[in-house]
């Protein structure tokens, strides 16, 4: 897809995200100016109403000489950002509470970062590129849980427990 911002035309690339039970991988190479929706794996301008931009976005800006660049979060959602989170091993999002959420942190290329999206769903990336189009991979948990590395964990069940289920699901009952 193509885009029009103040620089000019950039080419938004996007590798389809992978589904393994409800965690996405993907990675997106996105302009200045858009904003990135995780639901929707879509990228969305900077224009208009606020409500229907993304989760997220990059921003540049300068200070005297030099540009800071950073990530920004959209209306509802927050962004998180810790020195010594690994991609790899960060396996689980901090607690919607946690003051570590804020509305934008300081990027650094290489470093991870968590996304609590607008649907309280989360998402961990890790910043690959900064200049000329931001490029990051991602890893996004689409049904409410923290947990970012495919693997929910499982609660012990007795038999009683699995007939149980099994007879609100299937309306079977014991003769």
């Amino acid at each position: 897809m193509l885009f029009r911002n103040a620089v000019g035309i950039a080419l938004l690339l996007a590798t389809p995200p992978l589904a393994t039970a409800e965690v996405h991988v993907g990675a997106v190479v996105l302009p200045e100016a858009v904003s990135w929706d995780f639901s929707e794996f879509k990228s969305v301008p900077l224009k208009g109403n606020p409500r229907l931009w993304g989760d997220f976005a990059f921003v540049t800006y300068q200070t005297g000489f030099e540009t800071v660049f950073r990530m920004a979060a959209v209306e509802e959602a927050r962004i998180a950002g810790r020195r010594g989170w690994d991609y790899d091993r960060l396996t689980e999002a901090p607690p919607p509470g946690d003051p570590v959420y804020g509305f934008y942190v300081d990027t650094v290329v290489g470093g991870t970062f968590v996304i609590r999206t607008r649907e309280f769903h989360y998402v961990k990336i890790r910043l690959i590129r900064l200049h000329p189009e931001f490029e990051f991979a991602y890893t996004y948990q689409d049904d409410g849980t923290r947990y970012l590395n495919g693997e929910v964990p499982l609660s012990k069940s007795t038999w009683g427990g699995i007939k149980a289920l099994y007879k609100v699901e299937n309306g079977w009952s014991p003769k």
